[in-house]
């Protein structure tokens, strides 16, 4: 996991876990989270295909406006396509406020 994180931003380890020569899964994940939209929009694009051509490339889109423009990429103009995502979008965050189990849980 440390050399996964140091792919994305080599100098984001401590000298404690470069020591160690690793870091714990929940350190891995809250770096994830941390340089990506999970923190401030609550979820992240992890990969796409637009044209035939799979993207993986996503792991430091992090801002509004960058999730914007790889989505308006993957819709290609579809409107239509847009209209069922946000639907389905606002169906689960209905579903998720409505949770009992969800607040409780990371």
């Amino acid at each position: 996991l440390l050399a996964k994180m140091d792919k994305v931003d080599p100098n984001e380890a401590t000298p404690e876990e470069r020591h160690a020569g690793g870091i714990t899964k929940l350190r891995y994940m809250h770096f994830r989270e941390k340089v990506s939209s999970s923190h401030n929009l609550g979820f992240r694009i992890e990969a796409m295909k637009v044209d035939g051509v799979k993207t993986k490339d996503f792991k430091t889109v992090c801002s509004e406006e960058e999730v914007r423009h790889h989505f308006a990429q993957f819709l290609q103009g579809r409107q239509d396509v847009l209209a069922v995502f946000l639907k389905r979008l606002e169906a689960f965050r209905k579903d998720l406020l409505a949770s009992d189990f969800f607040p409780c849980h990371e």
